[in-house]
């Protein structure tokens, strides 16, 4: 009697949905550099706020950066890295509403919550990110 040997592929690597995130990440880190120099030069005419718009644009990138990194070394830390980041991006928004600069806080919230469920419950990333 012959046995039917069926291979069963498992969803893996820097592919399918994840692709999503990572161009997420690219376009706003380079976003962020450019709002960064952007309050950097506004700095001088409103102060203290802009001081600490330029510090949470400098907290971003390096969330953003690092989330990055992580991903295409495939770390076992990228998945909440990337949470982490998620969460700091509706801080900053939130902090931004607050103060009258960003207006789509709600479609930030809403774009969070669909990407930390992805890496919460993903088989891709839970195959994936095992460095």
């Amino acid at each position: 009697m012959y046995t039917l040997i069926m291979r069963v592929e498992k969803p893996i690597g820097l592919s399918g949905w994840i692709i999503f995130p990572i161009i997420g990440f690219f376009l706003s880190a380079i976003v962020t550099v450019f709002d960064l120099f952007y309050s950097i030069s506004l700095f001088g005419n409103y102060g203290g706020i802009m001081g600490l718009y330029v510090l949470c644009n400098l907290i971003l990138l390096i969330f953003i950066v690092g989330s990055l990194v992580m991903i295409f070394k495939k770390s076992i830390h990228a998945p909440k890295f990337a949470i982490i980041t998620y969460i700091s991006y509706v801080i900053v928004a939130a902090y931004l509403f607050a103060i009258g600069i960003e207006d789509t806080y709600i479609t930030m919230l809403i774009g969070t919550i669909i990407w930390i469920w992805y890496f919460s419950v993903s088989e891709r990333v839970k195959n994936t990110f095992v460095n």
